[in-house]
């Protein structure tokens, strides 16, 4: 009991003597009715709550770091308005609440703050057999495929006497993209990777006769390339695009052995946004871009194939669940995954049998590759010195280079480490 019930109590008894005092029979009725109130608030916040259903709404994809909008939609089933419905969502791991956004139309009085897993939005009205849309926002902490749910529907009447609360099944799904890292990258996809001479190749080619096909314009791309009969017809630019260019292709090999974590910082999260970013600032080189996961036993299942699309790339990099089932193949088996002769980047936090193993398919297939090493300590010890150490000796063309990738204060680096 709050203090307004002491208060209508008090004031119920205050009529009921003065009414036995003067013995003024409406007096009595005036009692009665004043400890009804609160017995009418709960039972109209139980019927309120009755008619009411969640439906979802699609929610905007968004990159990690940034708020998410939840969209609820609220259907009002019965002939009464519904007035100052509140939603509150449970957030799972990786989502922090972010309040709710004010609307006008849809919220009253000042945003409400949540817990760190819940979400609040407050709707002011609902009309008879009418919808409404409750927005709930949070905060998102790294990338993934989240899931809110379920949906804590509560009900205060205007005089704030009774509070009825419902608990709704309801799951709404919101899809988060990796941030790309921000780390430079022109040496190691010019070099190691794209490869100099395949790169000078591709751009002779490109003014040259060996037509390949004709594509979209993508953000780039030279505009003397564009052809103006296909981009009439299409209503759209497209650009010509030529066969040396075509047989360039990168292969981006995620290890999964990585520790998770709840935040961008984790160590797959801090690959899984390097391998985004290295995506995005190859798609303009290549034309083709394969994903595939090394998992723990020294197995490769393929993520991705044959994409150029940005947003296919990102869906499937927030995609990555560790501990869901694939189809996996032997390391031997990489030629037959991204076909022949593409650029190969392996991305890991640790050095051992499993990176070799692909490291030797590269040098056998006399593959562009390069081994991208996430050291979260910033220091030259433990596997990583003894990675330097084992490896200082070999320079020869067929060797595979290890980067070593770092924070280095609120960014990160890449440098030289050894070659395998």
């Amino acid at each position: 009991m709050t203090l307004r019930h002491f208060s209508l109590i008090a004031v119920a008894l205050s009529v009921a003597l003065a009414s036995a005092l003067i013995d003024a029979d409406p007096l009595y009725f005036l009692s009665a009715f004043l400890l009804m109130i609160p017995v009418a608030a709960y039972l109209f916040g139980q019927l309120t709550v009755r008619h009411l259903r969640l439906a979802p709404v699609a929610a905007s994809p968004v990159m990690s770091g940034e708020t998410v909008e939840f969209p609820i939609e609220v259907e009002n089933r019965g002939f009464l308005p519904r007035f100052q419905i509140r939603l509150r969502a449970a957030l799972p791991p990786g989502l922090t609440a972010e309040g709710a956004r004010r609307d006008s139309a849809l919220f009253a009085g000042p945003p409400v703050r949540g817990s760190e897993r819940s979400s609040e939005g407050e709707i002011a009205v609902i009309p008879g057999k009418g919808r409404a849309i409750g927005i709930c926002l949070a905060r998102t902490l790294r990338r993934g495929l989240f899931s809110i749910g379920p949906v804590t529907i509560t009900h205060m009447d205007p005089l704030q006497l009774a509070q009825v609360t419902r608990l709704a099944p309801f799951r709404q799904e919101a899809i988060v993209y990796p941030r790309p890292l921000g780390v430079p990258l022109s040496t190691l996809l010019g070099g190691d990777l794209m490869g100099s001479e395949r790169t000078a190749r591709s751009r002779g080619s490109a003014d040259g006769s060996d037509f390949f096909g004709i594509r979209p314009y993508r953000m780039g791309d030279e505009w003397r390339r564009i052809h103006w009969p296909s981009t009439a017809r299409a209503g759209v630019l497209m650009v010509i695009e030529r066969e040396a260019l075509a047989s360039l292709s990168l292969l981006i090999v995620l290890d999964l052995t990585a520790a998770p974590g709840d935040t961008e910082s984790a160590p797959l999260e801090v690959l899984i946004r390097l391998a985004a970013q290295m995506a995005e600032e190859a798609i303009r080189r290549v034309s083709a871009i394969y994903l595939a996961l090394l998992h723990p036993d020294g197995r490769l299942s393929l993520a991705l194939e044959r994409c150029m699309d940005r947003t296919a790339l990102l869906d499937t990099l927030a995609r990555i669940d560790v501990s869901a089932p694939a189809e996996t193949r032997p390391v031997d088996r990489l030629s037959s995954l991204a076909g022949q002769g593409p650029s190969l980047a392996l991305l890991t936090d640790r050095m051992d049998a499993r990176i070799d193993a692909v490291a030797d398919v590269a040098r056998k297939n006399t593959w562009p590759a390069a081994v991208i090493l996430f050291d979260p300590t910033a220091q030259d010890s433990g596997t990583h010195s003894k990675v330097a150490e084992k490896h200082e000796s070999r320079e020869s063309a067929a060797s595979v280079p290890v980067w070593r990738l770092r924070a280095e204060g609120g960014s990160y680096c890449v440098e030289p480490l050894a070659r395998l």
